[in-house]
């Protein structure tokens, strides 16, 4: 299970990575930043991170609740986690909609209690930078 959670969440974030408008200099929107945010280790410890400190929500597994709730989360210019929200949940056993059990909640804490990550940069410059990561829920 924490081995298809993390080949995921690998995937997942490779794929999902998006600038915000840099804050350094002028508000101009940046397609790409370059280094992109890295957390402390690189992916692999960020994955295993992940897995070792996703909490399962208890009511959740009674309920047999399981999905993806995707997370978007700025990596501010000090590397610290910010603006964390859910920003879509694909959840098995319950409507679209409904109380998610703490999935998601559980997802946005941790997110927002990982250590602090190297910031992004752009043309040299130290920058704020958006991120989106699924987080996966498997019994």
């Amino acid at each position: 299970m924490r081995l298809t959670l993390t080949l995921l969440i690998c995937f997942f974030i490779s794929l999902l990575t998006f600038a915000q408008k840099d804050t350094i200099e002028e508000d101009v929107l940046i397609p790409y930043a370059e280094p992109r945010p890295e957390y402390p280790g690189g992916d692999d410890a960020l994955y295993k991170y992940i897995a070792k400190n996703l909490e399962y929500p208890q009511q959740a597994k009674d309920s047999s609740i399981e999905g993806r709730v995707i997370i978007e989360f700025t990596i501010d210019t000090a590397g610290y986690v910010t603006n964390a929200a859910i920003i879509h949940k694909q959840l098995t056993g319950i409507e679209e909609g409904a109380y998610d059990f703490g999935l998601g909640e559980c997802a946005i804490n941790v997110v927002t209690k990982s250590p602090k990550w190297h910031p992004a940069k752009s043309n040299g410059k130290v920058i704020s930078i958006q991120m989106i990561i699924p987080i996966l829920f498997k019994l």
